[in-house]
């Protein structure tokens, strides 16, 4: 089974839906929509982009298509405390532009201290082997300028 073919089969089973609720939806049939979950026919693109509507999903997570950012990019999936990420985004757009910038501010410093504690200093004895060990980007800072 191929990448899609995954993604689709398992956004599909999230959401509660049946082969053929799915081949209705798209205007298609039963066994149409079965190739397209066991990799046996292409997606084309007009249900590609039918599919990501129904799902919530971006057509790249669907294609499985690695951005910058590897974390939750449902936006209307549980993010943190059962709240989605489009309402912490929304709650952020609400802030006034001094708020936003506070908020940005406090993000990058948390951001900092995670990296600060995952890569060592070069003065410290835990650095001496770091040609060897899996290191950390350091963060951009591009919101505030």
């Amino acid at each position: 089974m191929n990448d899609i073919a995954f993604q689709i089969k398992q956004l599909r089973i999230k959401k509660g839906l049946t082969q053929k609720e799915v081949a209705q939806f798209l205007g298609i049939t039963q066994q149409a929509y079965s190739n397209y979950e066991r990799g046996k026919r292409e997606l084309p693109v007009c249900h590609l982009l039918r599919l990501s509507e129904l799902y919530g999903v971006s057509a790249d997570y669907i294609l499985d298509i690695r951005t910058c950012y590897e974390g939750n990019i449902d936006l209307r999936s549980p993010y943190v405390h059962n709240v989605p990420l489009s309402d912490l985004v929304r709650d952020l757009q609400a802030l006034n532009r001094q708020n936003r910038a506070l908020a940005a501010a406090y993000i990058r410093l948390m951001r900092r201290s995670q990296y600060e504690k995952a890569v060592p200093s070069a003065g410290s004895s835990e650095s001496s082997g770091r040609e060897n060990s899996a290191r950390q980007e350091k963060p951009q800072d591009k919101w505030l300028t």
